[in-house]
């Protein structure tokens, strides 16, 4: 008993508080008091402020009873740190059955305990994620699934374990594509792909899957977790942005041009007055048509790629060219640069997309028969967590109509609320990328202040992203 690897205590019943009346070393490197100051007390003394009354009181009532018990509790040792101790009693007899003393073992099941806990709160974290998850052992035969995979694929738990994941399989991929699946698992890498999904029904409907092997302690894959995310009307609003894309940049844009070329025709063949000013208003608008067509396809540019996470822009070099390309196409109107402060964004060439939509947009929109246009840039200095840039558009127009604020601040637009083109959904959208933020202010005595603030970047030159970059 002296000498074995776990603690082992003996407590009188028949002394008051049932007492330890020995303990061994494994006690004492366990728990750090010495025997001397371990025996005569009862050994809750190792309990503290957070061991849960549950399994101190099934050992009371044990003790109580005269049976034999196990728990696992939070105990405290010496020096204040605590420790998990699955403690085991037993009633020790003499031979007429009276229970004598009480022999008890302690372990610290510290590590094991927190697996237990750090497996618990893994399987809860799967069981209440939002994407469909199942794991196969090494030759593919489902062991688990969570909850949404059984709400997603119509295949219960139970008809889903010991069966392979060829139960989902709809033919729309070939032998090939799985082939190259399994030769990038088993070489333990990880596993990308967009593929098509049959469900128990027999619905097909899209998913991005990724799976990852599993290794052990010897690094030998035991098994394959797999992560399927439904994107099937993702896939379908794509689908309809890229139609909708298409008819607003080839079939608008094809229709205006003969709406165009006839209304010039048309103006050039009649002498009314009146009719010339009815012909002079379908050009017009004809030419803003042509103008939303252009700018869908601006929209459709800023999402063909990713943003580089270390992609740095030059705000000042940026603001300047703009500044001179817009000042060249509208030369009657007034374009200046207040202060510009040596900055640096975490953005692209995109940006130059949203400022030269904010000029332009400053210019005609102006009633004024010089508009002026203000544009600083430099340090921000409002209350915001970390480093920021802003570039401050200001104008002396007519100012945003109400219904343009209300949907640029609520980000959405409703049948009832909603703006009057793209431009200013275009700047937002380009300012989102490099998570940034929009806003629209009020320009005393008159006019409109638009503020964009984006994430500052750092200043070395190596990390600046080329100026024609991203177009």
């Amino acid at each position: 008993m002296d000498e074995a690897p776990v603690g082992i205590t003996i407590s009188d019943p028949d002394r008051e508080d049932n007492p330890m009346v020995y303990v061994n070393e494994g006690f004492e490197a366990l728990t750090g008091y010495s025997e001397s100051e371990a025996l005569g007390r009862n050994c809750r003394f190792l309990q503290g402020e957070e061991t849960r009354e549950e399994p101190v009181a099934e050992m009371r009532k044990a003790v109580a009873e005269a049976q034999p018990v196990s728990v696992v509790l939070r105990n405290y040792r010496k020096d204040g740190s605590q420790f998990w101790n699955r403690v085991s009693i037993a009633p020790v007899r003499d031979e007429a059955g009276t229970v004598t003393s009480y022999i008890g073992f302690q372990e610290d099941v510290s590590d094991r305990k927190e697996r237990e806990q750090d497996l618990q709160l893994f399987r809860k974290a799967v069981e209440n994620a939002g994407h469909a998850v199942f794991i196969t052992d090494a030759e593919g035969t489902i062991k688990y699934v969570n909850p949404v995979f059984e709400e997603r694929t119509g295949y219960t738990r139970a008809e889903a374990v010991g069966r392979t994941p060829g139960i989902l399989n709809s033919g729309k991929q070939d032998d090939e594509f799985y082939g190259r699946m399994w030769r990038t698992i088993l070489a333990g890498d990880q596993w990308e792909a967009q593929i098509i999904n049959r469900r128990k029904s027999g619905e097909l409907y899209h998913v991005d899957q990724m799976i990852s092997p599993i290794t052990n302690d010897v690094g030998e894959i035991t098994h394959f977790v797999t992560i399927e995310s439904d994107v099937t009307n993702r896939r379908l609003r794509k689908q309809q942005l890229e139609v909708l894309n298409r008819v607003l940049r080839h079939n608008l844009r094809n229709g205006t041009n003969v709406i165009e070329g006839n209304a010039t025709m048309l103006r050039n063949a009649v002498d009314d007055e009146e009719l010339q000013t009815r012909v002079e208003a379908i050009v017009e608008r004809a030419a803003a048509l042509s103008s939303l067509s252009d700018q869908a396809a601006t929209v459709s540019s800023l999402f063909d790629s990713e943003s580089p996470t270390d992609a740095v822009c030059d705000v000042t070099q940026l603001v300047t060219e703009v500044v001179d390309q817009v000042s060249d196409t509208y030369p009657d109107a007034t374009l200046t640069t207040g202060e510009l402060d040596p900055v640096h964004a975490r953005a692209d060439s995109r940006l130059k997309t949203a400022l030269s939509e904010l000029l332009t947009n400053a210019i005609i929109h102006n009633d004024r028969a010089t508009p002026e246009v203000t544009v600083t840039a430099g340090p921000s200095n409002g209350e915001r967590t970390g480093d920021w840039v802003e570039i401050v558009i200001s104008d002396t127009g007519p100012g945003i109509p109400d219904n343009e604020q209300k949907t640029m601040d609520s980000g959405e637009e409703t049948p009832l609320q909603h703006g009057t083109g793209l431009g200013l959904w275009i700047v937002y959208w380009t300012v989102s990328l490099f998570g940034g933020e929009v806003s629209l202010e009020d320009n005393s005595p008159r006019g409109t202040r638009v503020v964009l603030n984006l994430p500052r970047a750092s200043v070395d030159p190596s990390e600046q992203v080329a100026s024609d970059e991203y177009h």
